[in-house]
């Protein structure tokens, strides 16, 4: 469905499929709204590479960290009720949640949670492939050490959106998928949205997940996220999608019914926390970058923009509204860790607002391989190896197995005259890098990590203990594993 033929929607056909060839990505669904109209609603490319099952209006898509503003709104929601208040700390409503410092513990909010200025670093190890329930994915935040002091930095973080969803469960009594459907899903008619990857594949149109891999598009596994709930759980649709947009551009209103006061959604837009520059994929024309509840703002040409991408195995989300100009949009893709939906977006809206041309497709392509140096340099990078070294003893005296309080169990064993961790559901082998440390690649959140395995000895000549070195992306601090057997 388009309202608009020429320039837009011309121009949307054009970029979209040269982008998508370029990018490697297999499907993308775009809805734009203009002056509380849906003017495009076009799905383009496959759902489905092998059935070539084209995409539709409909098409179930992942929208990842998108789900983050449903979390932030449902308390919201609370608050307008006044069960719930953004700056009373969160043990009034969680008595037992607490971060690994005391005096944080005590003061830290709702706002602080949901703008990420909690000082703790995402740790996506201990969700991305986990069997924790929610509430047990809340009490081990208090064993993570703060990796910045309290509402000192932006540190991106999962699990604080975990919490929203345990406050919701806790202050209503209902489950906060339960909650989200009754007072946001069903007002806004967002009948083809769920919370599972698992419900998405009961129906009859839905997205594969892939990823671009060495220049081909490579099947994935869907990955289920539920137990982090507004952290990224949501799958829907840019029919569905598009009623969340109309929402935030009526200023809390959905056709004649008033959802959410303009004041309390006014505060969802309003900088929290400041986002330092990237300097490799900076944009010049988006020079100030900070974060809401729930939202990033940012200044796109002048214009100020609320927007929130989205990205789980296969698939990337961004959803993007401009109050001043009464239009926004909502681009869904199968493909993960793909540039697309920020670059067509820019495109979208130089052509809504009538801005002198930029070739957004020659900076995807452009960017997309800075991004790609960046991320090998940031997660596959290893400390100079430092040659001629050895083991100081034998490999059996590695073994064992350590527990982090936190992370739970991490098993050392040997076969085949080579060392294997078994950790986060991988059997792991490793490789001596040099002393007592030894190395290890693995895949992980869509992308090769390089992760370090550093011993520790005591004055007895023993191990009774290892430190787990990940990406700076994860933790800036090596997780301590302690020897129980």
């Amino acid at each position: 469905m388009s309202k608009i033929e020429t320039p837009v929607m011309t121009s949307l056909q054009t970029t979209a499929e040269k982008m998508m060839k370029d990018l490697n990505v297999p499907g993308a669904a775009v809805a734009v709204i203009k002056d509380g109209e849906v003017i495009i609603s076009e799905g383009f490319g496959y759902r489905n590479i092998e059935t070539k099952e084209a995409v539709t209006p409909n098409t179930r898509f992942a929208i990842g960290s998108s789900t983050k503003a449903f979390g932030t709104l449902s308390l919201s929601l609370l608050a307008q009720q006044k069960k719930f208040n953004w700056d009373t700390p969160i043990q009034s409503y969680i008595p037992n949640f607490t971060l690994s410092e005391l005096l944080a513990s005590s003061q830290v909010t709702g706002r602080d949670l949901a703008s990420h200025r909690t000082g703790v670093s995402r740790h996506e190890a201990l969700w991305y492939s986990s069997s924790l329930s929610r509430k047990d994915l809340v009490e081990k935040i208090k064993h993570l050490p703060l990796d910045a002091p309290f509402r000192t930095a932006f540190l991106y973080n999962n699990l604080m959106y975990a919490t929203i969803s345990y406050i919701v469960e806790n202050i209503t009594n209902q489950t906060w998928e339960q909650y989200t459907t009754e007072h946001i899903l069903e007002p806004l008619n967002m009948r083809h949205t769920n919370f599972s990857v698992n419900d998405s594949q009961t129906t009859d149109d839905y997205a594969l997940p892939y990823i671009e891999n060495d220049g081909e598009i490579k099947a994935v596994p869907f990955r289920n996220i539920d137990t982090v709930g507004a952290a990224g759980c949501i799958n829907s649709t840019i029919e569905d999608m598009a009623n969340w947009v109309l929402l935030h551009l009526n200023e809390g209103k959905f056709g004649d019914h008033e959802l959410i006061s303009s004041e309390l959604l006014q505060q969802m837009y309003t900088p929290h926390n400041s986002i330092p520059d990237q300097p490799v994929l900076s944009l010049p024309e988006s020079p100030l970058n900070s974060y809401g509840l729930g939202w990033f703002i940012s200044a796109y040409r002048g214009k100020k923009v609320i927007h929130h991408g989205g990205n789980i195995d296969g698939f990337s989300a961004l959803v993007s509204f401009i109050p001043t100009e009464n239009i926004g949009l909502v681009i869904l893709t199968n493909a993960g860790g793909t540039l697309l939906p920020t670059y067509l977006a820019n495109q979208i809206y130089d052509e809504l607002l009538e801005l002198e041309s930029i070739d957004w497709h020659k900076r995807a392509v452009e960017d997309t391989k800075k991004m790609k140096e960046m991320m090998k340099e940031a997660t596959e990078s290893l400390p100079e190896q430092i040659k001629g070294t050895t083991p100081s003893h034998k490999l059996e005296d590695y073994t064992g197995t350590f527990e982090h309080p936190a992370y739970g169990t991490l098993q050392v064993y040997k076969q085949d005259d080579s060392l294997y961790v078994q950790f986060m559901e991988m059997d792991i082998q490793l490789g001596h890098h040099h002393y007592d440390i030894f190395s290890a690649k693995v895949d992980l959140f869509q992308m090769k990590m390089s992760l370090l395995f550093a011993y520790e000895m005591n004055v007895s000549g023993e191990f009774p203990s290892l430190q787990l070195h990940v990406p700076a992306t994860l933790s800036t601090q090596p997780l301590t594993f302690k020897k129980i057997k």
